[in-house]
């Protein structure tokens, strides 16, 4: 069917399973609280130029949603939700195509951003190469803050950019875009190629760029009320999440490392400590970086990196025949004072003594005798092979860096979790808190967290992020517990999927989310 009018437009808009041929119109969705908002193409009387979509674009809008049409036209999720909470409301006018609408390309938006503003011309024909050269995320990233939540803050907020402030302003590339995005509208999504962007990436509709008209002097003219149904945000289905792909999100992998995994190469390597559903944990995790890898800003693996003579292994020790402890034997400081257990070099008794007791004030464990495992070189200590294949494609695809963070190589400590010994060694600033891996998750949307094992290593990580990236981040944090699994029990000993379960729990009541690599979508 061909619609070449504003009245056939209008009749056939909502009606899906149709196929239609639209041409000579275009349009613009206004958003508004009252009628008056709807006289002019924006609700913002001090706005001067809008953005305005072709006959094109008019036509992927038939059948479509609401909520489907504002994303293909370039709102971003979590800002459309945002101004449908607000109170907003959404009409869309279609008028004939002619005029003054020019396609909306850096070049020709700035030249007609410069007519609407002629006396700050000269500081946005400053910026002009640098806005068409550095992404709308590089520019917030130099500014330090998000755009969104300056928005959200309103004017009262300095840094929300009116045009009397931008008089003022010294007309940096920061300065320049916080108008353009506050006073000309020129959003997240806005790309300067003269298309529409979906948050997934997607490339929509073409955009065109006028000076604001009240509809009055448009011609010929059809308002048509849009009913916008937001899903949930983020919404929860089935408990898990989908989150749209301009939040940044990060993947924290927990040593996915072979020695803690349940699967041997015959005649060749075995591992030392194999957690129990291990390996299929870390398959999961192989399987989460190529479904969602493009999404995904970063990734941060860590590594448990020992050495044979290590405060947790058998080398270290000896009882008072000269025997090594057992795996799983716990030494407690009791044991160091009454002789029962003795480092074999003498000089080390009064420094682990020590330490042993330090790390019982803590409440949380004692030094546990581990079977050798994750020393630095050796095959246990390799990524497991799904992931790390995983990991070097999403790399390759994405000409991103892995971040690898190492742990636990200071012999005299043990370092379960990944920002910081159990113990603190004074001597060594890397068994310190480490604050610039904390100031990196601090800056994600979302934080998933795998690995191996969750009754030690994921535990310990997680309660030292919690602890210390600050509870308006905790909300955060995404433990997948399809991709992590605990340390199997000891006879006699600690129940470590038990200590595991409730951990999770905790979390939980905390403010993290559990959820699974399955239900976790985008």
């Amino acid at each position: 069917m061909r619609v070449s009018n504003v009245m056939d437009y209008a009749r056939v808009f909502g009606q899906k399973g149709i196929t239609v041929d639209v041409e000579g119109l275009c349009g613009r969705i206004i958003r508004g609280k009252t009628p008056n908002d709807f006289l002019t193409l924006t609700d913002d009387p001090s706005r001067k130029i809008v953005m305005l979509v072709d006959s094109t674009g008019l036509q992927k809008m038939v059948g479509k949603t609401g909520y489907e049409m504002l994303l293909e036209v370039g709102y971003e999720p979590d800002y459309l939700k945002h101004k449908v909470e607000e109170g907003n409301s959404f009409k869309l006018v279609v008028f004939p195509e002619g005029g003054a609408a020019q396609l909306a390309t850096w070049d020709n938006a700035i030249d007609m951003i410069k007519e609407a503003y002629p006396d700050q011309a000269d500081k946005i024909e400053r910026q002009r190469h640098a806005l068409k050269n550095t992404s709308f995320d590089e520019i917030q990233r130099r500014a330090g803050f998000k755009f969104l939540d300056i928005e959200k803050s309103g004017k009262n907020d300095p840094l929300f950019m009116t045009y009397e402030r931008f008089k003022q302003s010294s007309g940096t590339l920061i300065d320049v875009r916080l108008f353009l995005y506050f006073s000309v509208h020129l959003r997240e999504l806005y790309s300067g190629d003269g298309w529409t962007y979906m948050g997934s990436g997607q490339r929509g509709v073409k955009e065109y760029i006028i000076l604001n008209k009240p509809i009055t002097e448009l011609g010929e003219s059809e308002m048509i009320d849009i009913i916008v149904d937001i899903p949930s945000a983020l919404p929860i289905k089935k408990g898990g999440i989908h989150v749209s792909s301009r939040l940044k999100v990060h993947l924290v992998i927990i040593d996915p490392q072979n020695d803690f995994c349940d699967k041997e190469i015959p005649g060749f390597f075995k591992p030392t400590l194999a957690v129990t559903g291990g390996y299929a944990a870390m398959s999961k995790v192989a399987g989460l970086i190529d479904r969602v890898g493009k999404r995904l800003e970063d990734i941060h693996v860590t590594l448990d990196s020992h050495r044979l003579v290590d405060v947790g292994h058998p080398a270290l020790w000896m009882d008072q025949n000269g025997k090594e402890p057992g795996w799983f034997t716990i030494i407690s400081a009791d044991d160091i004072a009454a002789g029962i257990w003795t480092p074999r070099v003498p000089g080390l008794r009064p420094k682990l003594l020590k330490y042993a007791r330090e790390l019982e004030a803590k409440k949380k464990y004692q030094i546990t005798i581990w079977p050798p495992h994750c020393i630095i070189g050796t095959w246990g200590h390799n990524v497991h092979p799904e992931v790390n294949d995983a990991l070097q494609r999403w790399s390759g695809k994405e000409l991103a860096m892995v971040d690898y963070v190492t742990k636990g190589s200071n012999p005299y400590t043990e370092h379960y979790g990944a920002l910081m010994a159990e113990v603190p060694d004074p001597t060594d600033p890397g068994t310190s808190l480490n604050t610039d891996f904390l100031k990196v998750l601090s800056e994600a949307d979302i934080i998933l967290l795998t690995g191996l094992a969750s009754s030690h290593c994921v535990k310990e990580t997680g309660d030292q992020i919690v602890n210390n990236i600050g509870t308006e981040h905790i909300k955060k944090i995404h433990i997948l517990t399809d991709c992590t699994a605990p340390v199997a029990a000891v006879p006699g000993g600690p129940d470590y999927p038990a200590i595991a379960q409730q951990w999770l729990i905790d979390m939980q009541k905390k403010g993290v989310t559990l959820t699974t690599s399955d239900q976790f979508m985008f």
